[in-house]
């Protein structure tokens, strides 16, 4: 078999007897006008790919959507729609709410002792840091008064 170098199939991407045709002697790619020929179908054939991924990868984003939304949008305000429910739903959605709400105040809680506790050792590690300084007789009184007063200015 020989390459197909006609001019019209510049633009179209390749096929597997294009590249059965390559592969079987590669030494034809030495040609200059052979070798644009098939760089350019390989050029193609990426623009082709690329163009259809996106057409699918557009293709699973409208499927996967459109699975997710459930029912129809509609006007009907939540406080209207709670009289739809039955009783054994409005008591599960009352209690699944509460616990939500429970858990919220939980982690808020967690997270302000948590940061109490930083703050805390962070203003031990600085009292530690001034007594060390104090007791150092290496350290100029200068530099002791500066400590001081930025200590001053950080826990006040």
């Amino acid at each position: 078999m020989k390459y197909d170098l006609d001019p019209s199939k510049v633009s179209l991407p390749l096929r597997e007897e294009d590249l059965d045709v390559i592969s079987s002697d590669i030494k034809i790619l030495k040609d200059t006008s052979i070798a644009r020929h098939f760089l350019a179908r390989v050029s193609s054939t990426v623009t082709v790919s690329e163009k259809k991924l996106a057409k699918l990868a557009a293709d699973m984003q409208r499927i996967t959507s459109s699975r997710t939304a459930v029912g129809r949008p509609t006007s009907l305000s939540p406080l209207d729609a709670a009289q739809y429910l039955s009783t054994e739903q409005k008591s599960e959605l009352f209690t699944r709410t509460q616990q939500q709400m429970i858990d919220a105040t939980r982690q808020t809680q967690q997270d302000a002792e948590n940061y109490k506790a930083r703050i805390l050792a962070f203003l031990e590690a600085v009292e530690t840091f001034r007594n060390e300084m104090a007791s150092d007789p290496s350290v100029d009184p200068e530099s002791k008064k500066r400590v001081q007063e930025l200590i001053h200015q950080l826990t006040s």
